[in-house]
């Protein structure tokens, strides 16, 4: 995905801030997708599932980050959006080397 242009993508609404995390000894292909913080910290989860491609994953991602930012509006707390998304089978693949993996790439975030 390097060099690929998020805005190209018809889910991208002026996210903020999309990010790609690879690594490849731990199996790690995650996406995180920061819509919007003007109401406070951007906030949401993260899900786990096998994606057809890297593209379905970041769809994905940008869709949940600007609903969770809608969600908090309409909720009225003080939090923006955002989602996270691991490329993977959390049946098979959801080891503590890859959730270490995620956690360390979010860290930098």
């Amino acid at each position: 995905m390097n060099g690929f242009a998020f805005e190209k993508i018809p889910e991208f609404d002026g996210h903020k801030r999309v990010s790609f995390f690879y690594d490849h000894a731990a199996g790690l292909r995650a996406f995180v997708a920061v819509h919007n913080d003007n109401l406070g910290p951007a906030t949401g989860g993260t899900r786990m599932l096998n994606y057809a491609s890297e593209v379905d994953a970041l769809r994905d991602a940008l869709n949940l980050a600007k609903a969770m930012t809608y969600k908090c509006a309409l909720a009225g707390v003080p939090y923006g959006g955002s989602k996270g998304v691991i490329i993977g089978d959390p049946n098979r693949e959801k080891t503590p080397a890859l959730l270490k993996a995620y956690a360390r790439s979010f860290n930098y975030l």
